[in-house]
């Protein structure tokens, strides 16, 4: 599921009030082929996470999905790392006024006490969930990616 950045994405394409079960235009939303959408369709059944009526229409089958980062695991990294580039050609390439109106893309720098990393972790984590649940009420009409990164730039030296 989370191989591709777009499966998750179509994932909850699905749930907008405009959604469309046409593989064209789920491409055209997304920017992606329309192989890759029969393809992310096609896994989306298989694993469950999506369902497909007797008249075609595509839905989820659970409103939220969630896939937890408790441990290091490849294809999670690989994930983010996706996003991450994708958020990085958003800055590099979308720059007018419009994208930056779109988009909120912050960062802190911050000594700090390492024996409160688990507290803040906690404490992000939460924030962004409390987060998505504002940003999901209805009517929905587009897909949106949070990204949140929390990483060292010191390294301890004895």
């Amino acid at each position: 599921m989370l191989g591709r950045w777009y499966r998750t994405a179509i994932l909850d394409l699905m749930t907008t009030k405009t959604f469309v079960s046409d593989p064209a235009w789920i491409a055209k939303r997304t920017g992606i082929s329309i192989g890759e959408v029969s393809d992310s369709l096609k896994k989306l059944l298989e694993s469950g996470l999506a369902k497909v009526d007797e008249s075609g229409v595509f839905s989820k089958t659970h409103l939220k999905v969630r896939f937890p980062t408790t441990f290091s695991k490849s294809v999670i990294r690989e994930h983010h790392t996706s996003q991450m580039k994708r958020a990085i050609v958003e800055l590099e390439q979308k720059i007018t006024p419009k994208d930056f109106n779109g988009r909120l893309v912050v960062g802190f720098t911050t000594a700090c006490n390492p024996e409160c990393l688990d507290d803040v972790k906690n404490y992000l984590h939460n924030a962004l969930v409390e987060a998505v649940e504002m940003f999901s009420k209805d009517p929905c009409t587009e897909v949106y990616q949070i990204n949140l990164q929390l990483i060292p730039l010191t390294k301890k030296i004895d």
